[in-house]
């Protein structure tokens, strides 16, 4: 009988002395015996049917070695302040497998005319002069430039400043970007870092702004989507009706670029104008939403009657990281709520670390936005890691 021994790294595994190796690392199990290599999953897997064995080369094992080990050596997401956080894309900015990502309702101009979005509505809780654009972009873009993530989602985006300063500014500052068509009052604008990545598809929706991105790297695709869902309470299915057309034109894109639900990063990111008591949030984490389930909410059925199944697995950064901030949106009026999230695969990549957006003292005492925030809410920003690099 040959010899078994048991690797902890990827060099045990090439500098082994003996032709049969058996690492059992998670659900991978993998079998060398006279230069053949047998892939086995002795549990559940996404890369390989239970119980199913093939041949492989032995450079084949070894990457699959190499995945399971930096399976096993994550570590914990880490929640840093704006200053470290700033520090930690700084020293990730070289590492080509990594990239964050930023999200900010930045609050429509005073004189927007949206019903829904009109700041006229916070007049008389916070002074008129941190309403005006005006006066509110100097410490965006300040802010923008400090953090200077590789992807930025805005909500909230009027054409007119889109086209008469915004899009130029971020040029100035790093950026390109795409503004969502066809938009009523204001949309959704991502903006992401030429030197790291290249546009490959955009697609407008009612509510969000689905783009493809590539890096400049190795042509890696990610997809990100900027999405303000509707706003008012009782807008449950109203929003469960723009999620479910957001997720759906992720899969046709996808079929498109011949790529994999779970082989490619996927980033839902933005104002969704309900809690991670709502459906909204279940269907994005759980996979969908049981025929019968009732909204936490709204305390109403959700979809009555039908079940909805999607095929994205994806995790709450914030959640993931530990971190429930008390609020990323605040009113005098409307009081405080965590309503502004970063949704990731987590196949394709691993939270890295996430920025705690609140400085909840000083907030207690200065409503939103004031001389230091510029919108009524709080940016949310992390930073990930690709899997499978090469």
């Amino acid at each position: 009988m040959a010899t078994t021994t048991h690797c902890s790294s990827v060099d045990d595994l090439m500098s082994s002395s003996v032709l049969h190796v058996l690492t059992h690392i998670g659900s991978i199990a993998i079998d060398t015996t006279n230069g053949i290599v047998a892939f086995r999953m002795t549990n559940s897997c996404e890369n390989c049917p239970s119980g199913a064995v093939r041949d492989l080369s032995r450079n084949t094992a070894v990457f699959f070695v190499q995945k399971a080990l930096r399976r096993r050596k994550m570590q914990n997401p880490t929640v840093l302040d704006l200053a470290s956080f700033k520090d930690a894309i700084h020293s990730a900015a070289s590492d080509d497998s990594k990239f964050s990502v930023l999200s900010w309702n930045i609050l429509a101009d005073l004189c927007s005319g949206s019903k829904e979005t009109d700041p006229t509505k916070l007049e008389g809780q916070v002074p008129t002069e941190y309403l005006l654009w005006e006066n509110r972009r100097e410490r965006l873009y300040d802010r923008v430039d400090q953090l200077h993530t590789d992807v930025v989602c805005f909500q909230e985006v009027e054409d007119v400043i889109y086209q008469g300063c915004l899009e130029n500014r971020m040029k100035a500052l790093g950026y390109d970007g795409v503004m969502q068509s066809k938009v009523h009052y204001n949309g959704n604008a991502v903006f992401f870092d030429r030197k790291k990545f290249k546009l490959r598809f955009s697609n407008s929706r009612s509510r969000a702004l689905l783009v493809g991105l590539e890096t400049v790297e190795n042509n890696r695709l990610i997809i990100v989507s900027s999405l303000h869902l509707s706003g008012h309470p009782d807008a449950t299915d109203k929003r469960f009706s723009e999620m479910k057309s957001l997720l759906d034109q992720i899969q046709k894109e996808l079929k498109k670029c011949k790529k994999g639900e779970r082989e490619t990063p996927l980033f839902i990111v933005g104002d969704l104008n309900c809690s991670t008591q709502s459906g909204i949030h279940t269907m994005l984490v759980e996979g969908g939403l049981p025929a019968d389930f009732v909204d936490g909410e709204s305390e109403k059925p959700h979809n009555p009657g039908k079940e909805y199944r999607h095929p994205f697995p994806l995790k709450n950064s914030y959640l993931e990281a530990n971190e429930v901030s008390i609020f990323t949106f605040k009113g005098k009026n409307h009081g405080d709520s965590f309503i502004d999230f970063i949704f990731h695969s987590t196949p394709a990549t691993q939270l890295q670390s996430v920025a705690d957006p609140s400085d909840i003292d000083h907030m207690r005492e200065n409503w939103l936005p004031n001389a230091e925030e510029p919108s009524d809410h709080l940016p949310v920003a992390a930073i990930f890691q690709f899997y499978n690099q090469g």
